[in-house]
């Protein structure tokens, strides 16, 4: 997904540290870290709801989706959950654009 970063669309910024986004158009995801730096990463697998939704949603015990958590992996694995969220917050902040635009001078 990191790899393929022009996949991730729609992202939307929720509280402090957490990301909703799609994934190729159909894939409803969601990561968040917290403050001792484990990542969250949550696929919306249903796809009943659009990521909007979902950004809003609050009855979480109802609902089903995958989740995956950064230290349940190695080290390797654990740096692709970081480098993942900081593509992502990146994107939402438009600094991607503004590194491309910098670095397409050169």
């Amino acid at each position: 997904m990191a790899l393929s970063s022009d996949k991730i669309s729609d992202i939307i910024y929720k509280f402090k540290t957490e990301f909703y986004f799609v994934y190729d158009k159909k894939y409803n995801w969601s990561i968040s870290k917290d403050e001792n730096d484990h990542y969250f990463l949550h696929l919306y697998h249903k796809n009943d709801m659009t990521i909007q939704e979902l950004s809003e949603y609050t009855s979480w015990e109802t609902y089903t989706f995958k989740s995956y958590v950064s230290s349940d992996y190695d080290s390797h694995e654990i740096e692709s959950f970081a480098y993942l969220y900081n593509i992502i917050e990146e994107k939402e902040s438009g600094i991607d654009h503004i590194l491309n635009d910098i670095l397409s001078d050169f």
